[in-house]
């Protein structure tokens, strides 16, 4: 599952954590990533799945958004279905939530 994450601010942001929702279809989730930076990989087979943790050594500056820019987060699953079947929150360093 694809979702671009879009930065409306003045100012940069960084994600500060996820919450993932998924069907027990899909089995497992595997990674999750910002654009080709693997944020997470610790893999999970009990959905929801709540990052931090993040995967050791990320440097913070892989989580940021710039102002204005817009950044790829994907979700590799064991198994992928349509995007309707999940839940997503995405909370920034600013407070700000959003989830599609």
């Amino acid at each position: 599952m694809e979702w671009y994450v879009f930065n409306s601010t003045p100012d940069a942001i960084f994600i500060d954590a996820i919450w993932i929702d998924w069907p027990p279809s899909h089995i497992k989730l595997k990674k999750v990533k910002l654009d080709g930076d693997t944020l997470w990989d610790e893999g999970d087979g009990d959905s929801p799945s709540w990052m931090p943790p993040w995967k050791p050594g990320l440097d913070p500056n892989k989580r940021k958004i710039k102002a204005g820019d817009d950044r790829v987060l994907k979700f590799e699953f064991e198994k992928d279905a349509d995007s309707p079947a999940y839940h997503l929150v995405v909370t920034f360093n600013n407070g700000c939530s959003i989830s599609p």
